[in-house]
């Protein structure tokens, strides 16, 4: 009998523990609800607008490589026909 008055104990006990550790949980939880979060997007943005200059950067270059490719194929057409 001794050993299930131990286990009843244990368990009783585990059961408060778990108990007390749930309502922690839930309070941290409550609090966390009342958490606003902003997020700072200037970093991110000067990094778009690098990028996007970057981009328009290569743009223009493919352009120019584009036009000198189109005048050099002009030329090489008279001398194929």
């Amino acid at each position: 009998m001794t050993k299930i008055k131990e286990y009843m104990e244990l368990l009783t006990s585990e059961m408060e523990a778990f108990r007390n550790d749930v309502n922690r949980l839930e309070a941290i939880n409550e609090n966390l609800m009342d958490v606003k979060i902003s997020i700072d997007l200037k970093e991110i943005k000067s990094v778009l607008k690098e990028h996007g200059e970057q981009l328009k950067n290569q743009k223009e270059e493919q352009g120019r490589f584009y036009n000198r490719m189109e005048s050099l194929f002009r030329c090489t057409s008279h001398y194929l026909t």
